[in-house]
């Protein structure tokens, strides 16, 4: 990562922060087509292309650029929003059938966060996540195949991720994720007490709100990083909500997450307000610019060697964890485990040998990844968690 792609990354962070405080935006000027292009390389990584015209002066784009550059990244801006329209009325109709269908759900970050967005600023998303009961999976299973959507893939055993051409997802999940039992009990209660709310609401409170998507930002950053919108969702629900802070500090004391938080808050007013970071806290905001919206396989290599000590009650309850082999999970994969649960053990036989088959460069290029790891490298990871507060420990 060169330092003109991180001046710039801090350059996009300011005109962005002036966008959603509704402060008059002065674009810095670029001074050649590779700052113009680093800026949009920026937020296209880190999935803010609809800030676009806060950020890139129209001069700029048009006297640095060629035409045919002009014109792609016009199209790619357009598109951007296209596609996020089309995700907003996927979510609603989605929605509309669960709940037609009597089923209980919690649409997750995108709806509820763009609440707290400027009205002239669109918040993009990936993904459509909706939280349902276990009980529920296969009836909502059958609600997104009536609505053009095919089973996909899963993921740990509680995430079910659905595609519909071109590139829509959608993800099933049922749990709100949490890397050790005690985490994940917490989280369950936070999204069941919503479910069962006596006055029918399905949305999370702007509290359990923050606490989700301060969980769902660690889960990234520990694994293979996040980037800097994840980070603005958290600094616009501290802004622009009502937030009762005592539960939440109650709440993040007990996930073991408070002293992420308060580093991410730190962050935060380096990012959107111009407050000035240490050293130690460049090297974090380095590594966020560097990672993009959700993170880097490169990344993954050397925090999975980082975090290889986060504990377990089992090696097969990490087995199932993190390789979505729960039986509810291989259900999806294997139809023929409704009728005959006993298969279950056989699934797992089948499943290691068609991994080896299928995916047997993936397995390669892991083994050479983790070979060519060198020490600095790990060093450097590790001090970053560190820096952060990280403690994937925790049960």
């Amino acid at each position: 990562m060169n330092s003109n792609y991180i001046k710039n990354g801090y350059i996009v962070c300011k005109c962005v922060a002036d966008a959603v405080n509704n402060k008059h935006t002065s674009v810095k000027k670029c001074e050649k087509a590779q700052d113009v292009e680093n800026r949009i390389s920026f937020l296209k990584a880190h999935n803010l292309i609809t800030f676009f015209d806060y950020v890139v002066d129209k001069n700029d784009f048009e006297s640095l650029l060629s035409k045919e550059k002009s014109v792609k990244f016009s199209e790619m801006v357009n598109r951007a929003v296209f596609r996020q329209l089309k995700y907003d009325l996927m979510s609603d109709s989605i929605s509309s059938s669960l709940l037609s269908k009597g089923i209980r759900h919690i649409v997750l970050k995108g709806t509820q966060l763009k609440n707290f967005y400027p009205d002239n600023i669109v918040r993009t998303s990936n993904d459509i996540d909706i939280y349902v009961e276990k009980k529920d999976i296969e009836s909502a299973d059958k609600v997104l195949t009536d609505n053009g959507f095919a089973f996909d893939h899963s993921y740990e055993d509680h995430e079910f991720i659905y595609k519909k051409e071109p590139r829509y997802y959608v993800e099933l999940h049922t749990n709100l994720g949490g890397f050790g039992k005690k985490q994940k009990a917490i989280l369950k209660s936070m999204a069941d007490k919503t479910i069962n709310a006596s006055d029918n609401s399905c949305t999370l409170s702007n509290e359990d709100c923050y606490i989700y998507v301060l969980c769902h930002l660690y889960k990234h950053f520990v694994q293979s990083g996040a980037g800097v919108r994840m980070f603005l969702d958290l600094y616009l629900l501290r802004k622009n909500a009502t937030l009762d802070f005592d539960y939440i500090s109650e709440m993040l004391i007990a996930l073991s997450l408070d002293g992420f938080d308060s580093v991410v808050t730190q962050i935060n007013r380096c990012l959107f307000e111009q407050e000035r970071a240490d050293e130690d806290i460049q090297e974090v905001i380095e590594f966020i610019f560097d990672s993009g919206v959700f993170g880097k396989s490169s990344n993954t290599v050397y925090l999975s060697e980082v975090n290889k000590t986060a504990r377990y009650d089992s090696s097969f309850e990490h087995l199932k964890e993190t390789k979505g082999m729960s039986f509810v999970a291989m259900k999806k994969r294997y139809p023929i485990l409704k009728r005959f649960p006993i298969l279950y053990p056989f699934s797992f036989v089948h499943r290691f040998f068609y991994g080896l088959y299928k995916k047997r460069d993936l397995l390669k290029s892991a083994y050479d990844n983790k070979k060519s790891m060198d020490k600095h490298s790990v060093e450097k990871y590790e001090r970053i968690l560190k820096i952060s507060k990280v403690n994937t420990k925790n049960k």
